[in-house]
């Protein structure tokens, strides 16, 4: 080969050189960055799981006893330690071994017992007698404040009645303020007074709707109230006579009735465990997912990245913006959830797609098992190219 020739060719592979490098430190790069967001989506995955597994471990305590008329009250009483260590269960349901709800303890209502309800052929029973547990479809509920609203547990003005506010407290009929100048406030009726029993009836077990209309009644007529007061060891009984809750009465001052903010719908999921022996029967609980909300929407990827979850049917259970939680936004149609339902959701490795306005991301996944949700872990892929073009 010519001396000219030779010299040709090696300047233009040196001219090369940078391109050919160039590319290669572009695919090392994007492939670091498609393990950081596995890694992240991975350990997303893995706290959503040890959350659901500690919420199985604790209500599997409720389903060690055998069925029998003794055991409600322990029961009853291991549903409300469960209730009081475990904030993210609203309610636990406790069915027998032929599917009958016999006993219901919650956040919101009263206890019940032996409401006898069937749930022999219900999913959240069949399926947990079949394998031991049951993961129920997400769900939203809205979950009301728990501070009295005056429309809902104070007696209106134009009704007769005691004149006092009531609430709703851990299972129990509280006192929330009397009204000054009315019935409950003349009889020495204090705020925190536990209502246990009217005209010699117990309440446990009636709705705080129930109780109100229990307590209204025509003017001039008596009912007798039997109340727990701290600091008192004896219960203490009151006859009152009802009167007309009059326009300009007021709430005592130092315990206004205020109204609460509007809540946003939460999302919450059943949870249904079978006890080991057959005669344990099952216990069903009710789940709020607020914390994995939190825990998702709260996740870091880059500056302008973000995480999200989906559940089995590819709806979107926990993102930054809970609006698109609450209306059940279908994420199935993402070019990167389309593939893995498709393929089959292994352990996600990094794909190019597109977020939910329609940009192109970088995204890996991760699989909740044994839910069949999938979390998804994505950064715009202009934040992700921005340092490789720069170069």
């Amino acid at each position: 080969m010519k001396r000219r020739k030779f010299i040709t060719l090696l300047a233009g592979a040196a001219a090369a050189w940078p391109s050919v490098a160039r590319a290669q430190q572009d695919d090392r790069v994007r492939a670091l960055l498609h393990r950081i967001l596995r890694l992240q989506a991975e350990n997303a995955a893995a706290n959503i799981r040890q959350f659901i597994k500690e919420i199985e471990s604790q209500v599997g305590w409720t389903t060690q006893l055998p069925w029998s008329v003794g055991s409600i009250e322990q029961r009853r009483t291991d549903s409300q330690r469960l209730l009081r260590q475990v904030p993210a269960i609203m309610e636990i349901a406790q069915l027998d071994p032929a599917g009958i709800e016999q006993l219901r303890v919650s956040r919101l209502a009263m206890d019940v017992v032996g409401s006898k309800h069937d749930y022999s052929r219900d999913p959240k029973f069949t399926e947990a007698v079949a394998n031991q547990v049951h993961y129920g479809p997400v769900y939203f509920f809205r979950r009301e404040s728990r501070e009295p609203r005056q429309d809902e547990f104070r007696e209106s003005d134009a009704l007769s009645g005691l004149g006092m506010a009531v609430t709703l407290n851990d299972g129990l009929i509280k006192v929330v303020s009397p009204i000054e100048n009315m019935p409950a406030a003349r009889a020495g009726i204090m705020s925190g007074d536990i209502i246990t029993e009217l005209d010699d009836e117990p309440v446990r077990g009636l709705t705080l709707g129930q109780v109100i209309e229990k307590i209204r009644g025509p003017a001039n007529t008596k009912i007798k109230l039997t109340i727990m007061r701290k600091g008192h060891d004896i219960p203490i009984e009151l006859s009152i006579t009802r009167d007309v809750i009059r326009e300009s009465s007021r709430v005592s001052r130092g315990a206004p009735v205020r109204q609460p903010e509007p809540s946003r719908p939460e999302p919450y999921m059943t949870l249904s465990l079978a006890g080991t022996r057959h005669d344990a029967g099952v216990s069903v609980a009710e789940v709020s997912l607020k914390l994995i909300q939190d825990m998702v929407s709260a996740s870091k990827v880059g500056e302008h990245g973000q995480a999200y979850a989906i559940d089995a049917q590819g709806r979107l259970i926990a993102h930054s913006d809970i609006n698109l939680v609450v209306s059940n936004t279908d994420m199935t149609q993402l070019p990167q959830v389309w593939a893995v339902r498709t393929a089959g959701a292994g352990a996600g490795g990094g794909e190019e797609g597109k977020d939910i306005l329609g940009r192109d991301v970088f995204t890996a996944y991760a699989p909740v098992v044994p839910l069949g949700w999938l979390v998804f872990v994505e950064l715009p892929a202009k934040e992700a190219s921005g340092p490789l073009d720069e170069k």
